[in-house]
């Protein structure tokens, strides 16, 4: 598969996922911006990512996943063919309880989201 397509196939999927969690069209590469510590006042980079002109390095795609509430292979690839892996596919099984602590959960801070993992761990 060339690269022009995978980057536009990611774009698909990103812009899927930020209106599957509801975030703003006209203000998205901001958002996704400050989830992942970049530059706010000029998100090019994550403007690109939208647009499919490039795709994240590795660790900012997974933390941008995480945010998202999908998996990082979903994101990058597509669901493949015969894993359960994708979030998104098995939060559809979600109570609305859960569905909104995990809303909750992926809206807070990395600070708070690592209490809270410290929590469950317990």
């Amino acid at each position: 598969m060339e690269k022009v397509a995978l980057h536009s196939d990611y774009a698909a999927r990103l812009n899927e996922a930020c209106d599957d969690r509801g975030v703003p069209i006209k203000a998205r590469a901001r958002i996704i911006a400050d989830w992942l510590g970049m530059d706010t006042r000029n998100p090019t980079t994550t403007r690109n990512w939208l647009l499919g002109h490039t795709t994240p390095r590795r660790d900012k795609a997974v933390e941008l996943a995480f945010r998202l509430g999908v998996s990082p292979s979903w994101l990058e690839y597509g669901t493949l063919p015969g894993t359960d892996t994708d979030i998104k596919r098995q939060s559809q099984h979600l109570t609305a309880e859960q569905a909104a602590l995990l809303k909750s959960y992926l809206r807070a801070s990395p600070e708070v989201q690592k209490i809270v993992q410290k929590v469950l761990e317990q």
